[in-house]
């Protein structure tokens, strides 16, 4: 199951200190391997909400929950383009 974020008006998502913390290191990582840099002080989209997510579970050595996240959004895409 997708962790639920509160979405601001804006779409972005507004992390609290401790999300900050907690994402350090796979905002670390993204930067560093992929040159994303997410400003987590800042409310960030909710693809790199997304992102950082699915990093800090990767680093955790959590891919069973990475790969159920994957599918789950897979199925939603799925879902949508078939309501189209």
């Amino acid at each position: 199951m997708i962790v639920p974020m509160k979405a601001l008006e804006s779409g972005r998502v507004l992390l609290s200190a401790a999300e900050r913390r907690q994402y350090a290191r796979a905002e670390a990582y993204l930067r560093r391997r992929c040159g994303m840099g997410i400003a987590t002080a800042e409310p960030v989209l909710c693809d790199e909400a997304l992102f950082l997510e699915l990093t800090r579970l990767a680093l955790a050595g959590d891919l069973e929950r990475v790969d159920r996240v994957i599918e789950e959004i897979a199925e939603v895409i799925l879902s949508r383009v078939r309501t189209q």
